[in-house]
């Protein structure tokens, strides 16, 4: 690898000279970081994994390694991030710097931490953590300050047009099809995970409170446009219709759905016979 770094702080490049490619990083001390950068591709393991494959097939003397600014240390992710625009960064993992946009974990990395979450590895899965975490918060009171962040916080994210669309574009496709935690569950009956529990009557009275007045008159998000638009959309699109139907034909064709319809029927024949007699 060339060098031509005399400097201690800033932003340098490595660029291929076979075609051009560039990795663009940032170093409080440069010299340092080149030696890190070269023994990590010496020993193989190095974090671009695209850099790692051009040094196996080209080796060190096709990299020339360069400082292209010097800045202070507190505007280095400013001035990174600056130039990975300016050049054609192929050998960086991330499209952004200091963050992860654009990175791409294996399948080997991605198995694992599904195991972690939704294995045995879970510790909310864990019974004696359950009930730790219960006690934690059972009866834990926010303070004023602390309730008035957490409901202008949550005002901004609803209320702020550009705030929604961000909250839009990155949940879309997250809760439809195979993407949904809950695909291929029924959520009917004893499958459901509230099955079985009930409400105190404090918590009754405090959600009723919570939310009375909220969806009555111009409150009522129905009454916007844009939610009325959006609502007819889905309505109207076929892959709702078609996840409807089949939702209904696997509810009807069990026996204990079939006798909770026709029972449900006769209840509400009696209701308006028993109206109609003025009883």
């Amino acid at each position: 690898m060339r060098n031509r770094i005399n400097d201690i702080s800033g932003i340098y490049k490595i660029t291929s000279l076979v075609n051009g490619k560039v990795y663009v990083g940032q170093a409080a001390h440069i010299p340092a970081r080149k030696a890190e950068h070269l023994r990590s591709l010496y020993k193989g393991d190095h974090h671009s994994k695209y850099l790692q494959r051009h040094y196996d097939k080209y080796g060190v003397d096709d990299l020339v390694f360069e400082t292209i600014e010097l800045c202070d240390t507190t505007h280095l992710t400013e001035r990174e991030d600056y130039w990975m625009k300016m050049f054609p960064c192929a050998f960086n993992m991330c499209k952004a710097a200091n963050s992860m946009l654009g990175y791409k974990h294996d399948a080997a990395f991605k198995a694992k931490v599904g195991k972690r979450v939704t294995g045995d590895g879970n510790p909310m899965k864990n019974e004696e953590t359950k009930k730790k975490m219960s006690e934690l918060m059972t009866g834990r009171e926010f303070s004023a300050e602390s309730k008035q962040r957490m409901s202008a916080g949550a005002k901004k994210r609803y209320e702020d047009k550009e705030e929604r669309e961000k909250l839009s574009k990155a949940l879309k496709g997250r809760f439809t099809g195979e993407e949904s935690n809950f695909y291929g569950r029924h959520l009917l009956g004893k499958d459901n995970p509230n099955f079985g529990k009930h409400l105190s009557k404090e918590a009754k009275e405090k959600l009723s409170l919570a939310n009375k007045g909220k969806c009555l008159g111009e409150n009522n998000p129905m009454k916007r446009a844009d939610v009325k638009e959006k609502h007819l959309e889905v309505m109207q699109s076929l892959e709702y219709r078609q996840n409807m139907s089949k939702v209904m034909k696997e509810n009807r064709s069990s026996v204990e759905a079939r006798q909770k319809m026709k029972d449900a029927a006769k209840l509400g024949w009696e209701r308006r016979r028993l109206k109609l007699l003025n009883v």
